[in-house]
């Protein structure tokens, strides 16, 4: 209990902190409008925040500063700076004293909203368990390397660790303190802040106020619900950030676009929410490298906004759009040049053929596009007609056809039924209504990502930034259809969101929180928490306990067929050369004698193999033949040995 007590301590001075950095980062001028509420304005301060929080855990970093002490000093000074502008806010505030009746469904709404977000908070309390693959091979693991160095170096075994990172920073500012709880407690919030968000946008471009209202909560309840946002708000991952930068920056566009200028004000607010949307999308292109993509997309936005609001081409068109595509990629630059600096390429791996990159070849390349190209179905036109609906259905016909999940890596959780149906019955809904013009913006963005996630990597999760777009839209249905008097239409609708809202409550209870409560209350330690999940874990767990407590403090290990290194307390490589081509020289070992006499020079004195892992390709490389003539000739020592786990030494 005491460690989750820490987790909830941190998190709570982290949000002050990036609460003063996003009142820093963000124009002053927007948060007097009287348009803007409270709730909105926390909606852009926080990620703001966070894109602050984390470029000056980066600089530490770099400067070789990551340690406690150092992000401590940060910390403290940034919470600091967050309480006082927090209660010069409050003084400045002119809280609304007229009362405003509610239907009886807003206050299900609520506490269904509330369970949802307790429930999988007290989930990502939880340590990450090791079907977190990414999370503890990556997004947890180079923070915690970082660390054991004090600084931000090029990790060259793992390209994952040149991509954008702005969350992982925050995830290395928590983690210097020893809480992993108060890590993922950060793209938590970022989910909980996509839920507000949807309600915000609503609130403010559909109208009349009312009806808008209503679309918000239906919106945000769409949300909440998608299962696949459930999971990713326990878990250490970043997808919620990128849908949540690039969601915000898509809304500060749309305000933009729709800001009644004032007389003598000579569309400063324009400006002011475009120069939002650029910082933003700046954040956003920090998490991903797909969000160039999407970069791409809202810089059409900005070229057609002026024609879609004013039916001309508008002078103002060309430097807007120069000012927000100079703005976000300034934001966003660091990161690239960091990866250009490290590697040669400022999109590694990506497109290895054209700009190359250290430590990669282009069987790396193909290897590494035929794994991404395994998800999903196939790109016929059939098959982007059935998308949305095979993704979305894939728990039922996976297990319905007794084959593996094709859109998700492991697990069950997908998208919302709810959530899909009215987007596809939003033209029968609407009947007599027309889509707002805001609305129309969002299902233009969502068939834009949609588009992409077809053409790219068919994963549910990359589908995640168009969810709160398409949540509005088809709130905006239903509650068109309600008010029109389609009273039946309306009813159907609405039950379809509730089953699937008392579904996900029910499924965040039993499958995210239930499993997390025995350790984030202290009735269960860490080592006992990973040794009762075993089978769950892949039985994983029980070789690095095994390694951590056998092997001395300098030992170095080497991992074959197993990337998630995040609780091994030693230092490691992964060692096959499709992870680093000719970081080791494989290809130039005569025999197991040479290459085992390399290898305890180098100091990797233990190997763990994973052989439920293995494949063909592993079969093929050099280094499984060394390994079975090491073995063969008693060269190397089996030291523990657990369901396909296996533990060598070298003697």
């Amino acid at each position: 209990m005491t460690a989750t007590l820490w987790s909830l301590f941190l998190f709570a001075a982290g949000l002050l902190a990036v609460s003063g950095i996003g009142r820093l980062i963000l124009p002053r001028r927007l948060f007097h409008l009287p348009q803007m509420s409270s709730l909105e304005a926390v909606v852009f301060i926080l990620p703001a925040g966070i894109g602050g929080l984390a470029y000056l855990t980066l600089a530490l970093g770099l400067l070789r500063q990551a340690n406690a002490a150092a992000f401590g000093g940060l910390l403290g000074i940034a919470a600091a700076l967050g309480a006082v502008l927090l209660v010069r806010a409050a003084r400045e505030a002119n809280p609304k004293t007229t009362a405003e009746s509610r239907p009886i469904w807003y206050l299900g709404a609520a506490v269904a909203l509330g369970l949802l977000g307790l429930f999988t908070a007290i989930a990502a309390l939880a340590p990450p368990s090791f079907l977190e693959w990414d999370s503890l091979a990556y997004h947890l693991a180079a923070p915690k390397t970082y660390l054991s160095q004090g600084r931000i170096f090029y990790i060259p075994y793992d390209h994952h660790s040149n991509f954008p990172f702005i969350l992982e920073m925050l995830y290395l500012l928590m983690l210097s303190f020893g809480s992993v709880g108060a890590a993922k407690l950060f793209h938590w919030v970022c989910g909980a802040l996509l839920v507000a968000s949807v309600y915000t946008f609503a609130l403010r471009h559909i109208a009349p106020q009312r009806f808008g209202r209503s679309v918000g909560v239906i919106a945000a309840l769409l949300v909440a619900s998608t299962p696949i946002i459930l999971w990713e708000s326990t878990i250490a991952y970043i997808d919620l950030s990128t849908a949540l930068f690039t969601w915000l920056s898509l809304y500060a566009m749309v305000n933009a676009a729709q800001a009644a200028p004032l007389p003598d004000s000579n569309n400063k607010h324009n400006i002011a929410w475009l120069v939002v949307s650029a910082i933003l999308m700046g954040f956003a292109l920090g998490t991903k490298l797909t969000v160039l993509a999407f970069w791409g997309m809202l810089l059409v936005g900005v070229l057609g906004w002026h024609l879609v609001t004013t039916r001309r081409w508008a002078k103002e068109t060309i430097p807007h759009a120069a000012i927000w595509g100079s703005i976000s990629l300034l934001v966003g630059l660091p990161w690239y040049i960091k990866t250009w600096l490290y590697t040669g390429n400022l999109v590694y791996p990506f497109f290895f053929n054209r700009f190359g990159g250290r430590y990669w070849s282009a069987e790396n390349a193909a290897l590494y596009a035929g794994d991404q190209g395994r998800f999903g179905i196939g790109k016929t036109p059939v098959d982007l007609l059935l998308g949305p609906w095979q993704a979305t259905m894939e728990p039922m016909t996976s297990a319905a056809l007794g084959r593996p999940f094709i859109f998700t890596e492991y697990t069950a959780f997908s998208l919302s039924p709810a959530l899909l149906a009215l987007f596809l019955a939003a033209p029968l809904l609407l009947g007599k209504r027309r889509l707002s013009t805001a609305s129309v913006h969002l299902a233009l963005f969502s068939l834009g990502v949609y588009v992409f996630w077809f053409l790219l990597m068919q994963q549910t999760r990359y589908l995640i930034p168009a969810i709160p777009a398409l949540a509005v839209v088809g709130a905006e249905a239903l509650m068109s259809a309600w008010e029109e008097r389609r009273r039946v239409v309306g009813a159907a609708g609405g039950v379809l969101v509730a089953a699937g809202l008392a579904w996900c409550v029910y499924l965040s209870g039993t499958q995210l929180m239930a499993p997390a409560l025995p350790v984030v209350l202290g009735q269960e330690t860490m080592p006992d928490h990973m040794v009762a999940r075993l089978k769950q874990f892949g039985w994983l767990g029980a070789a690095i306990r095994w390694i951590n407590e056998n092997t001395p403090k300098d030992a170095k290990v080497a991992l074959f067929d197993e990337p998630r290194g995040y609780y091994l307390d030693r230092p490691y490589i992964w060692a096959q050369p499709n992870h680093a081509a000719n970081l080791l020289p494989w290809d130039t070992y005569q025999n197991a004698d040479e290459w085992l006499a390399d290898f305890k020079r180098r100091g990797y004195t233990t190997l763990l193999v994973n052989e439920a892992s293995g494949s063909e390709l592993s079969h093929s490389q050099r280094w499984y033949t060394l390994l079975n003539e090491a073995i063969a000739g008693d060269k190397v020592t089996l030291a523990f040995e657990t369901r396909g786990i296996k533990v060598y030494q070298i003697p």
